[in-house]
């Protein structure tokens, strides 16, 4: 991918990214399991990114005082992070061996170092080998909905680009209080619900 693409970053909050369906069905969820999730936030993100790494503390803060949220991480990558690439490697690797998670924690201890001893060591500590190179499926996300800058956040569908915490806290609250209109009227729960509230929001 054009790595320039990062560039320039957007003014917080805005971009002219669309409300975006992410099928999320090859992807991995922590928090609120499917049936009783009214919130689904989808990062995509760079394991090479200090912003990426930052922000870690908000969707764990989110997780903790909203259990209705569900939380996918999708990394992409840019040459530009080398260190970047080779830790999304280690994560689709432990993706295959469920271990996605038990990887991002460690990826996100250790994101500024990619030597050899280190991705050994992380390796290791997992027990998982490295496997065959597998295409980024955030990449492709990345390049489809024409995102300027990781990380993007895309609550019920609706992105967020910023690096304060606060707007995206309050999105998220609105969207809870969308969803259980919606999950109510319409009697639908996980995934369908998902997909009906972006519908919706692409509506609006």
């Amino acid at each position: 991918m054009n790595s320039s693409r990062f560039f320039p970053k957007p003014p917080i909050g805005k971009s002219s990214v669309e409300v975006t369906f992410i099928d999320t069905k090859n992807h991995v969820s922590q928090g609120a399991i499917d049936k009783d999730a009214l919130v689904t936030i989808v990062e995509v993100g760079d394991y090479g990114c200090p912003d990426c790494q930052e922000v870690e503390n908000w969707t764990r803060a989110i997780m903790k005082d909203i259990p209705e949220t569900r939380f996918y991480f999708i990394p992409c990558t840019s040459e530009k992070r080398p260190s970047g690439v080779v830790h999304a490697k280690i994560a689709i690797d432990a993706k295959a061996k469920n271990k996605f998670w038990a990887a991002h924690r460690l990826i996100w201890k250790n994101f500024r170092d990619d030597t050899d001893t280190t991705i050994a060591a992380i390796r290791r500590t997992l027990r998982i080998d490295e496997g065959k190179d597998d295409a980024l499926l955030g990449n492709q996300i990345y390049e489809e909905s024409a995102l300027s800058w990781v990380p993007t956040f895309f609550v019920n569908g609706i992105p967020y680009f910023g690096v304060d915490p606060e707007p995206l806290r309050r999105l998220v609250d609105d969207q809870l209080l969308f969803a259980q209109q919606v999950a109510k009227e319409k009697k639908l729960r996980g995934n369908k619900l998902y997909k009906e509230l972006v519908k919706r929001n692409a509506a609006a």
